[in-house]
């Protein structure tokens, strides 16, 4: 029944064009971890992003496991509060240690919370202010039985005040993503439409 449900929305959206299949969104909630990156970065590592799948890129930064992605996604705000701890602390040892220099030499992955999610983009809730215009190094699992990683270059292209409880939501749009991963972002897209619906009680 799910192959025929997709087939289906995949045969109307693609009569409507590619525009079309990545502007379906959904609510969601999983952990991305994401890390700003130079202009020039993007522009080096575009065509690699674009041209080769996750799957088979070397680089595997910022990795979030089957088991991370169910705790953080139940326990954010209790996770950046730990994070905040921790930071804390090695601030300390590295002090102590005479070693204050050496935690910015090695780019450190942040993370964050997806809050929806389409073909062509996320949107985040994080700790940190992004800034429209800034360019992220996004890396996610998309949840299932086998979950997919998918490592992404991204553009944030609106940025929100500060909320009540201390975060920052931003939407990201997708500026240098694999086909083979925007596939299996749709998929996964359609899949929770899908269980949304079923929710709802509505008969697919």
């Amino acid at each position: 029944m799910s192959e025929i449900f997709e087939d289906k929305i995949r045969e109307s959206l693609e009569k409507k064009g590619i525009a079309d299949r990545n502007l379906a969104r959904v609510p969601v909630s999983f952990p991305v971890q994401f890390m700003p990156i130079s202009e020039e970065e993007f522009m080096s590592l575009r065509e690699m992003y674009v041209s080769v799948p996750t799957r088979e890129r070397s680089e595997r930064s910022g990795d979030v496991s089957r088991s991370q992605s169910n705790a953080l996604g139940a326990t954010t705000t209790a996770l950046f509060e730990r994070m905040d701890r921790i930071e804390e602390k090695l601030d300390m040892l590295l002090i102590a240690a005479g070693m204050e220099g050496e935690k910015t030499k090695t780019p450190v992955m942040e993370i964050a919370q997806a809050n929806d999610l389409s073909g062509s983009g996320v949107r985040l809730i994080s700790q940190m202010a992004l800034s429209k215009g800034w360019y992220l190094k996004l890396s996610f699992n998309l949840p299932g039985a086998e979950p997919y990683h998918v490592v992404t270059l991204s553009r944030v292209i609106r940025s929100g005040a500060q909320n009540k409880d201390g975060y920052f939501q931003s939407a990201c749009q997708f500026d240098a993503i694999c086909e083979e991963d925007q596939d299996r972002v749709i998929a996964y897209v359609f899949r929770r439409q899908r269980e949304l619906a079923h929710n709802r009680g509505i008969e697919i």
